[in-house]
């Protein structure tokens, strides 16, 4: 079954809009009248619904999904624009809930408003592909500090060099990236001795930022399977 953004909140019984975006991928996807689709609103409301005349869609089954894990935060030291469209991708397909996207000492230039719009874009159609329930929350862009002030049972941040010391267990996780060539040594200190953040490998090499997203996240979903893994 196809999925489309909409409003999936509404009743059993209800006819609803689409916004354009979600007719023009209707358009594209070849779908008449009469199909059935997935409608999914980004904050865990789901409906099965028939496409109907005038772009609407009539709700015939409608559910909230339960959450999977327990919360994933991203604290990411921005990188140059094109990393953040492939990462923010990533970190949706892996589960991620929130991301807050933090200015750090080698972030090369704060994001305009329209870069944030396009990360929010890209994380809902992630969302859709990936066929999860709920968008996370982009944020920001903040210092550095102010990003580091989150409310977690466990916080993490990437290191080319450092082992995990924390077990990652099934509680609130945030974990803390930095831009390319990494956080200072000021920002590390910053992170380890004033927020509480704890060293974490991602292996033997020097990771792009993206990369680092991706493997971090992926560890984390492993070990959200498997608390063992952590």
């Amino acid at each position: 079954m196809r999925r489309l953004f909409g409003p999936a909140s509404a009743s059993v019984g209800d006819t609803v809009s689409l916004d354009p975006e979600a007719k023009k991928h209707a358009k594209v996807l070849r779908l008449e009248v009469g199909a059935r689709v997935e409608l999914f609103d980004g904050e865990g409301h789901l409906a099965e619904a028939e496409l109907v005349a005038g772009g609407r869609a009539r709700i015939h089954r409608a559910w909230t999904a339960e959450p999977v894990a327990a919360s994933r935060t991203l604290i990411w030291g921005l990188p140059k624009a094109p990393a953040v469209d492939t990462g923010v991708r990533m970190a949706t397909e892996l589960g991620v809930d929130r991301i807050v996207l933090a200015l750090a000492e080698r972030t090369p230039r704060p994001p305009s408003a329209s870069k944030l719009e396009r990360w929010r874009r890209i994380a809902l159609e992630a969302t859709r592909q990936c066929e999860r329930a709920t968008c996370p929350i982009l944020e920001g862009p903040l210092l550095l500090a102010e990003a580091a002030a989150v409310d977690a049972d466990v916080r993490l941040v990437a290191l080319a060099r450092g082992e995990c010391t924390v077990s990652i267990g099934e509680g609130s996780v945030a974990i803390a990236i930095g831009p390319e060539g990494g956080f200072t040594d000021a920002e590390q200190a910053l992170l380890l001795d004033e927020h509480g953040f704890h060293p974490l490998r991602l292996g033997h090499h020097v990771l792009r930022s993206e990369t680092a997203v991706a493997a971090a996240l992926a560890r984390l979903a492993g070990a959200s399977l498997d608390p063992g893994l952590g």
